[in-house]
């Protein structure tokens, strides 16, 4: 596997989750479609990807870390219903120098429902914050990502 060779900020670690997911989802037949072609810029997500009879709208997060969920934002939840836009939720961690990126996805039935139950709480300006969600690699599925096929555009 290659592995990330700089340092990133965290606009560009977004924009390159954001990146890497668009050519994993399209590498495994989905049509992918940038929110701001599918609607205007508050969506609450990133992508509306299709496959057969199957739309995901997904919410992509970067961050250097290899078992953590980076600060979400009040756009991306319906506050009034307490759940979240997207039907589900790609987090690229571990982008780091030295490292092969890890790609989590979540379901947003998942994360509503420990909403719900309180286990995730919100937190000055919609930080998720959970002792079992901060735990990722218990309940995501995760899938090691290999910069030569999904990195096309060499960040």
């Amino acid at each position: 596997m290659s592995k990330l060779s700089i340092e990133l900020t965290p606009s560009q670690r977004g924009q390159f989750a954001e990146k890497l997911v668009k050519n994993y989802l399209e590498s495994e037949g989905w049509i992918v479609t940038p929110r701001k072609d599918v609607n205007e810029k508050r969506t609450g997500y990133d992508y509306k990807a299709t496959k057969d009879n199957n739309t995901r709208y997904i919410e992509v997060k970067g961050t250097s870390k290899p078992f953590s969920v980076p600060d979400m934002h009040e756009n991306e939840f319906d506050l009034e219903k307490k759940k979240l836009k997207a039907t589900h939720l790609y987090i690229v961690s571990n982008i780091t120098i030295g490292k092969n990126p890890v790609l989590n996805i979540i379901s947003a039935k998942l994360i509503n429902r420990k909403i719900r139950d309180g286990t995730i709480k919100f937190v000055t300006s919609i930080r998720i914050k959970g002792r079992y969600f901060n735990k990722i690699d218990e309940f995501a599925d995760r899938i090691e990502l290999d910069l030569r096929k999904y990195n096309k555009h060499k960040i």
